[in-house]
């Protein structure tokens, strides 16, 4: 699956919120990759509602190392 790592860190994240004996279903929100883990959640209808503040994960090429600017940094 793609994103398996996002699926699975909202998949954790839901289990262990059940396990905490929480039987309603959590309203999320986050920032960034917190964001991108809260839409997640929704979708697989974990969550009752979710809220993204600039979430990560809507570009449309897998993101790659940009050596240049690592390399710059190094110098």
């Amino acid at each position: 699956m793609e994103n398996s790592g996002v699926f699975d860190l909202a998949t954790d994240g839901i289990d262990f919120y059940e396990s905490l004996g929480i039987t309603s279903e959590p309203h999320l929100a986050g920032i960034s990759l917190g964001g991108w883990v809260a839409i997640e959640a929704a979708r697989m209808g974990r969550a009752r509602s979710a809220t993204g503040l600039c979430p990560a994960g809507f570009w449309r090429e897998p993101l790659g190392p940009r050596r240049n600017v690592a390399w710059a940094m190094a110098r």
